[in-house]
């Protein structure tokens, strides 16, 4: 599994990914988040109000994180997760 921080103005959260798109939708709900996780990219710039960091727990899942590009969406990260569990 990867790990998610996703950070709102001055709210955080933590997710483990992958994980249901209806229970991804809540979670960023209950930081303020209305966006879909198809429109949020996995940018982590300081100048963005909304900003999402991922981090790999073992060495296999940081080669996943190395096709994760900024340009790539929380949604396509859940997927590609989702996917790729059977190899780890």
């Amino acid at each position: 599994m990867l790990g998610a921080v996703i950070r709102y103005g001055k709210n955080t959260l933590v997710v483990e990914l992958p994980t249901g798109t209806m229970d991804l939708q809540s979670k960023l709900s209950s930081i303020g988040i209305q966006n879909l996780p198809e429109d949020i990219l996995l940018a982590d710039e300081d100048s963005n109000p909304l900003r999402v960091k991922l981090y790999a727990g073992s060495p296999e899942e940081a080669h996943l994180l190395t096709l994760l590009t900024p340009e790539r969406s929380l949604a396509a990260a859940t997927t590609s997760t989702d996917v790729g569990a059977d190899r780890f």
